[in-house]
């Protein structure tokens, strides 16, 4: 049984493209698919926020906000919400009380408390929403 050399590369090549058309494809769906539907499910929903940004989501917007945080003194009477987690109250205050959060590839929604606490958990519920709220 005689194998050419050619016929070796050919199957090595063959190999090669299949398995990277594979793992590229698992690549961008765990990168862009799989992220850019739980967004899309989570705004059918009603619920507001950020869009999300390929592979690092918020975190630019998460550090440049601790680090604006940071430079702002604060006093001891001071509400030191805006210090402790900056993002979460921006993104609070931006969009209201319920809203999305991207990290990564995962798309959460965040619900921080406020004076409305009753009125945000009833519009959860009204959206027939729970604790799995995003998943199908």
């Amino acid at each position: 049984m005689n194998i050419s050399l050619s016929t070796v590369w050919v199957g090595m090549v063959t190999v090669a493209v299949a398995a990277t058309v594979v793992y590229g494809w698992r690549f961008f769906n765990w990168a862009w698919l799989r992220p850019k539907r739980t967004e899309k499910s989570l705004r059918e929903q009603g619920l507001t926020g950020n869009r999300y940004r390929f592979l690092f989501g918020d975190l630019k917007e998460v550090a440049k906000t601790a680090e604006q945080a940071k430079l702002k003194p604060i006093k001891l009477t001071d509400n030191i919400v805006p210090r402790v987690m900056p993002y979460f109250y921006t993104a609070a205050n931006t969009y209201g009380n319920l809203f999305i959060r991207v990290v990564y590839d995962q798309a959460a929604s965040n619900l921080v408390a406020g004076s409305n606490l009753e009125g945000t958990i009833q519009h959860i519920l009204d959206m027939g929403g729970g604790p799995a709220m995003g998943r199908k």
